[in-house]
């Protein structure tokens, strides 16, 4: 069985000696590039999404290696030297992938995308999910916000700028951390988002 940082290994290979030939999902411009817009698309397929890879990480369950891009997920399947991919069209949330774990064969993944606004392009929460089937099919939830009837704290009303960049499954939640949506878990005793502010759990 091939260690966690062998599999690693091959599939940091395998972006660096790919990447040359892929299209690019994130899009380049004067300042750089830019998270998929709503009017971007790509078709999914047996390769690696994009040459903008944003989280690599080994699934320990199943050995595969998964691949967060500019364009969905990729997955890295070392015992046939393939990939798989997938994006909107099987559930996952719009845009790129900005933030992914993976525990015991169920991947969760947060998306991100431009959004055009009245004054003008800015990053949006494209929700956050899981797939128990390596990404074939996802349950998938909005940007979490809070109700603008909230008067304990400022609510975060809107998914503009509030995109996740990271998350992290436990035994009982996922915990992910967005740019102005600040610190939230995911109950899976209740299937609900809950805010969590300084001195709370």
């Amino acid at each position: 069985m091939k260690s966690h940082l062998t599999t690693f290994t091959t599939a940091f290979f395998v972006i660096i000696t790919l990447t040359s030939g892929m299209l690019q999902a994130q899009i380049p411009g004067k300042d750089g590039f830019r998270f998929l817009a709503e009017t971007d698309s790509l078709t999914p397929g047996d390769r690696l999404l994009s040459n903008s890879v944003i989280d690599v990480m080994p699934d320990s369950t199943t050995q595969n290696v998964l691949m967060g891009t500019g364009g969905g997920l990729s997955v890295w399947h070392p015992n046939d030297s393939t990939f798989r991919s997938y994006d909107e069209s099987f559930g996952l949330g719009h845009g790129s992938v900005s933030a992914l774990d993976a525990s015991q064969g169920t991947i969760w993944a947060a998306t991100a995308y431009t959004a055009s606004t009245g004054v003008g392009p800015l990053p949006a929460g494209g929700g956050v999910g899981y797939s128990t089937d390596q990404g074939y099919t996802w349950t998938w939830y909005p940007q979490p916000e809070d109700a603008d009837s909230i008067i304990s704290y400022h609510p975060t009303t809107t998914n503009i700028q509030n995109v996740t960049y990271d998350l992290l499954i436990t035994s009982s939640e996922v915990w992910i951390t967005s740019w102005a949506g600040g610190l939230r878990k995911f109950s899976f005793a209740d299937s609900a988002w809950h805010l969590v502010v300084p001195d709370t759990m």
